[in-house]
């Protein structure tokens, strides 16, 4: 007996003693290992989109003692010449920000990005967040959020133009023709109609491309882009023939082709135009620059009844994208950091902090139980409801082409050139013979 009790205590010991080896060999293993370090190069779209990525960064950190992340940002404009110079010299940072369009594409077709969908899973996006970034039929970057263009209206003044929103046919899109009812309306009350500062030349630039999206839809812009399709196909001509109805029609202000600068968004928070059609920033600007009292409406660009059925829900919007560079060392490292942005939770909790829209899928009812800017979730809805997005035109269009868009968009809707000089004179920047 007391040797069978001795046996049974010598072999509990080395049990013990196995079991301290193997933590402590484990433990060694972990200290030894060696750290994954990854670069993140952004820029501070503001100072509560910094925060919510300096947490979630340090989060990440913590979790994962074997990775670490140093995200760096810079200010725009210089941020514009570094990535550029980056990707020339193939010295960019294994995680990167850059706007999509003709240029990130450009790169990406030379090799100097890998596509995010070989790296990890992409169904919870949406679809107008993974076209936004798809080329050649491969999801390619991470859309950070998408900055979706809106009409923005003043509730006052429409009140005082006898013009309820809730008898549209859709309450956050009036077809074409209740649109111009609208502004006629407007008009007869003795109001602008429409805000619009065209001094940049861009943001004429809107008006025409969500006319051609409503009748030409994605297809007919990427055609025209890639060149199997043509920049004088019916919906590009629309847009021409759209721009100088609202000009001839008197929506605009007095000598809008001169106003700029600040000036272009003070129109509408001072009450020189009832509506306004702007990217998402104007939630902020109307917060500071709007008088006390001020209340706002929204609606998407007007459906046409007989334009192509499958991009009435269409958005416009310019996505933001964090890429992955094709010189990284640890793209499973890489895969690791951005696959949880891809949650319902942490898409949520991005919204309620930055008051972007993000891409992911499954947001929009439990966006409406949480604390999330009321106009945002608008945004959200657009979003949810689109078939497809399109690009701000000066960001996907060839160069070229783009240049010689804002160079005749002010001869356009002043009538000097007609929608047919416009259309054609896009498309040979396009195909110089």
């Amino acid at each position: 007996m007391i040797k069978k009790l001795r046996v049974f205590i010598v072999l509990v010991s080395l049990v013990i003693i196995v079991t301290f080896v193997m933590i402590a060999c484990t433990s060694q293993s972990q200290a030894t290992a060696p750290v994954v370090e990854l670069t993140v190069w952004d820029v501070p779209e503001n100072e509560a989109y910094t925060m919510w990525w300096k947490n979630y960064v340090e989060d990440f950190n913590k979790a994962n003692p074997n990775i670490k992340v140093t995200r760096e940002i810079f200010e725009s404009e210089a941020y514009k010449r570094k990535i550029g110079s980056a990707l020339v010299a193939g010295t960019q940072p294994d995680i990167f920000y850059a706007i999509t369009g003709d240029i990130s594409f450009e790169y990406y077709a030379e090799g100097k990005m890998l596509a995010i969908q070989d790296l990890y899973d992409i169904t919870p996006y949406t679809d107008a967040g993974r076209l936004g970034v798809t080329f050649n039929g491969k999801m390619i970057a991470h859309p950070l959020y998408i900055a979706i263009t809106s009409f923005y209206y003043n509730k006052a003044q429409f009140a005082k133009a006898g013009i309820d929103p809730q008898k549209w046919t859709n309450p956050i899109q009036p077809t074409w023709n209740e649109f111009i009812n609208a502004c006629d309306k407007l008009k007869a009350a003795g109001l602008i109609p429409i805000a619009m500062g065209n001094a940049e030349k861009w943001p004429m630039m809107s008006y025409i491309a969500g006319a051609q999206n409503r009748y030409g839809g994605t297809k007919e812009l990427f055609d025209a882009i890639s060149g199997a399709g043509s920049y004088t196909a019916p919906g590009f001509l629309k847009g021409a023939e759209v721009v100088q109805l609202l000009v001839k029609n008197d929506y605009f202000p007095k000598g809008f082709n001169g106003i700029g600068g600040t000036d272009k968004f003070t129109l509408f928070t001072k009450g020189n135009g009832a509506m306004f059609y702007y990217g998402p920033w104007v939630i902020s600007l109307i917060k500071e620059n709007a008088p006390q009292g001020f209340e706002f409406g929204m609606f998407k660009y007007p459906s046409f009844p007989d334009g192509n059925p499958d991009s009435q829900s269409d958005i416009e919007g310019g996505i933001d994208a964090l890429w992955v560079s094709s010189t990284t060392k640890h793209p499973e490292a890489v895969a690791k950091f951005l696959q949880p942005l891809t949650t319902v939770d942490n898409a949520l909790s991005f919204m309620k902090e930055t008051n972007f829209v993000p891409t992911i899928k499954g947001i929009y009812e439990k966006a409406k139980i949480v604390e999330v800017d009321p106009a945002v979730l608008v945004l959200l809805q657009y979003s949810e409801e689109a078939k497809h997005s399109h690009p701000w035109w000066d960001w996907c269009l060839p160069a070229p082409v783009a240049e010689e868009l804002l160079n005749i968009s002010q001869l356009l809707s002043m009538g000097e050139i007609t929608p047919k000089e416009f259309v054609d004179r896009l498309e040979t920047k396009a195909r110089p013979e």
